[in-house]
């Protein structure tokens, strides 16, 4: 099993390199692949980031994650990943850090302090 960093999932998962998305498709396919969680994040952020050249909606992100990361030949480092991503849907404009935030914190049985009232609102109704 080999840890992929950032390159090489957005490699995969925009096929904007071809011949280096065929090389992380075969690291996949023969050995898996372990993601860990601050390669969603970033992830996450270049793919949707109007900085970035990809613009994605958060649809569409959440589509191509999804779909990589159950992959049987991906281990993801939390599974809370996996959660944050179908919450994310519905979290209105809140951001995808702002749900894993929330949702670490709620798995913990804390209370969300923020001067956000958006997030904390949402928060409560976790």
């Amino acid at each position: 099993m080999k840890a992929l960093d950032t390159s090489a999932v957005l490699r995969f998962l925009t096929q904007d390199d071809e011949e280096k998305a065929k090389k992380v498709k075969e690291v996949i396919e023969n050995e898996g692949v372990y993601i860990p969680g601050e390669v969603i994040l970033e992830c996450v952020f270049i793919l949707t980031s109007k900085r970035h050249k990809y613009k994605k909606s958060r649809k569409e992100v959440i589509d191509l994650l999804l779909d990589f990361l159950t992959h049987p030949q991906v281990e993801v480092e939390d599974e809370i990943y996996l959660d944050v991503l179908e919450l994310w849907k519905n979290a209105g404009k809140l951001s995808f850090v702002d749900v894993v935030i929330a949702l670490k914190a709620s798995g913990k049985g804390f209370e969300l302090f923020s001067f956000d009232s958006k997030l904390v609102k949402w928060f409560e109704n976790l």
